[in-house]
């Protein structure tokens, strides 16, 4: 059987169009955005016990002067970047000084922290370090 769409009547044509566009749109289609990953680290080369808060969960909270400690890791499901400003809209280290929390540095400031690259299959690292002279104690 040959289909002739020549010899069709215009509202024939016109629904069978409509027909087709219809059961185009109708299908779905999967749009994948692109998943980025990052890991974050404090390295804390003062000589201060830090704590740290954020507008996140954080993994751990606490960094023992001295010591690097892993306390966040983030995806970003939407294309965005996994740089500080878009992880966090608060950040702070405490530091006791003279028996009271001060804080010691505060701030969501993409420069003040390093970026590294996935090491053995891992995620990229972003590590914020930190010693006695970039604190801002008294």
């Amino acid at each position: 059987m040959k289909l002739d769409f020549l010899h069709l009547s215009r509202p024939s044509l016109c629904t069978a169009l409509t027909v087709l566009l219809i059961g185009l749109s109708a299908c779905n289609y999967a749009i994948v955005e692109a998943v980025n990953e990052a890991d974050y680290y404090l390295v804390n080369d003062s000589s201060y016990d830090l704590t740290i808060q954020a507008s996140r969960e954080l993994l751990t909270n606490s960094v023992l002067a001295g010591e690097t400690a892993f306390f966040f890791a983030m995806v970003e499901g939407t294309g965005g970047h996994t740089l500080p400003s878009n992880a966090f809209s608060e950040f702070r280290l405490l530091a006791e000084v003279s028996s009271v929390q001060t804080t010691a540095y505060s701030g969501v400031n993409n420069d003040d922290w390093l970026e590294l690259p996935a090491i053995e299959g891992g995620n990229p690292r972003l590590e914020l370090r930190v010693n006695n002279e970039t604190l801002d104690l008294p």
